[in-house]
């Protein structure tokens, strides 16, 4: 009896470490491994004190690195770190498509330079794999281009370490056992699996390629570029089921409607182009590999829409729900979000997804609150996140989502429906 007694008070210390208390009040009894997943950090070097439709500024930064470090460097550190996308600041469009010339760069390479070289001091401090998906606003040529720009130069080059470089920081070049990179095939396009832990491949998009805008300035056609993203990735996925792995899917831009989009009177806004063609197109393509490959797939993850949203992707027939995708919150508060990361937790053995904590703070960072998935969606502990979305209504869904998905800032602005249910474009 003394061991399962001093069992309990090491769960205590770990939960009080981590600060994981839900808005209820209760605190999460959870000791499965985990991830720390981060997105939209939208860096201005040059603020100090910001505030809501602004992007992050040195205190909110600070704040949050505090917090990340606190985390990381717990009794019980993550398995690995994901980054799914946008480092610098957003700048005014001055040229056309927002293209940025070599002479116009600085500051947003100073913005992408600084989160880049940070986030590499956060995974080293437990020599922790951390991967890194492209964003929109990661392309040295400006907002929505090319990762590569027209001399082949990519971000990277702005934190660069022959010995550890990005795109996936802590692992080895090649696969013998995790953690290591399975394939970068086209390192200037940023594309590429890695295996951060044994049996769980992540295969990391560039959907920026796959993005509704896309200006390509690096020599390779949008209809090229992405034909050959979406060949590599089913490859990944047939040989991740070859060899009875797991895969998590990341991205930045997710697949499916443009709630926000819609909600202005756009139409249809889809937030992936209809390319190669409205019947053959990249997303009918992704929605059939999900489908073929839904056994082995854990869940989606992304950022981009800066809230806590979540998405559900359906069958070809658009009868069942094949896979679902979860949002990580921008670290800015510029869509009028509190600023906020995920701790999402995942069974040891099945690798299934199985509940999240966010943590949020203000833009003014005065402290951390939290909340937990399974609490706000009334899901049980022995379901996985899957699990428990699969088996609500699309209202059920929706009002569970509003309810966190400005980070805890008040309702959404605009109606959220259209962008949860991801079916075929046609």
């Amino acid at each position: 009896m003394p061991s399962v007694k001093i069992t309990k008070i090491v769960t205590i210390l770990i939960a009080s470490l981590y600060g994981l208390t839900a808005c209820g009040g209760n605190t999460p009894n959870d000791t499965r491994p985990y991830f720390v997943h981060l997105s939209d950090i939208h860096l201005d070097t040059d603020a100090v004190n910001i505030t809501y439709g602004q992007d992050t500024g040195s205190t909110l930064w600070q704040a949050t690195k505090t917090k990340l470090q606190e985390v990381i460097t717990s009794a019980t550190p993550p398995q690995f770190i994901l980054y799914t996308g946008d480092l610098p600041a957003h700048y005014a469009c001055t040229y056309p498509n927002c293209y940025l010339p070599e002479f116009d760069r600085t500051d947003n390479n100073d913005n992408m330079g600084t989160v880049l070289n940070e986030l590499r001091q956060f995974a080293n401090l437990e020599n922790i794999p951390l991967l890194y998906a492209t964003g929109n606003n990661d392309s040295l040529a400006g907002d929505y281009h090319s990762f590569a720009d027209a001399q082949q130069k990519t971000t990277f080059s702005l934190s660069a370490n022959p010995s550890n470089p990005f795109p996936a920081l802590n692992t080895k070049s090649h696969c013998g056992s995790a953690p290591c990179m399975v394939s970068n095939p086209a390192p200037t396009m940023d594309y590429y699996a890695a295996i951060p832990i044994e049996g769980l491949r992540v295969i990391l998009l560039n959907s920026i390629i796959l993005g509704a805008k896309y200006y390509p300035v690096d020599g390779i056609s949008h209809l090229h570029a992405g034909n050959m993203q979406m060949q590599w990735f089913a490859t990944q996925l047939a040989a991740a089921a070859s060899n009875n792995e797991k895969v998590a899917i990341a991205m930045h831009i997710p697949p499916g409607l443009n709630a926000y989009a819609i909600s202005q009177g756009k139409g249809e806004y889809w937030m992936w182009a209809h390319l190669p063609s409205q019947d053959n197109s990249w997303l009918n393509q992704f929605l059939t590999l999900t489908e073929r490959y839904q056994k082995n797939i854990i869940g989606i993850l992304y950022g981009h829409t800066h809230m806590d949203e979540l998405r559900r992707l359906y069958d070809l027939n658009h009868n069942y729900i094949t896979a679902v995708a979860l949002a990580a919150p921008g670290i800015t508060p510029n869509h009028y979000n509190n600023p906020g990361f995920k701790l999402v937790f995942f069974d040891e053995q099945t690798k299934e997804l199985m509940d999240s904590i966010t943590y949020y703070t203000t833009p003014n960072a005065t402290e951390w609150n939290s909340y937990q998935f399974s609490t706000e969606f009334n899901c049980p502990q022995s379901y996985s996140i899957f699990n428990c979305l699969e088996q609500m209504s699309l209202t059920e869904v929706n009002t569970a989502m509003d309810r966190v998905y400005t980070v805890m800032h008040g309702e959404p602005r605009y109606n959220t429906t259209p962008g949860i249910e991801v079916y075929t474009d046609q």
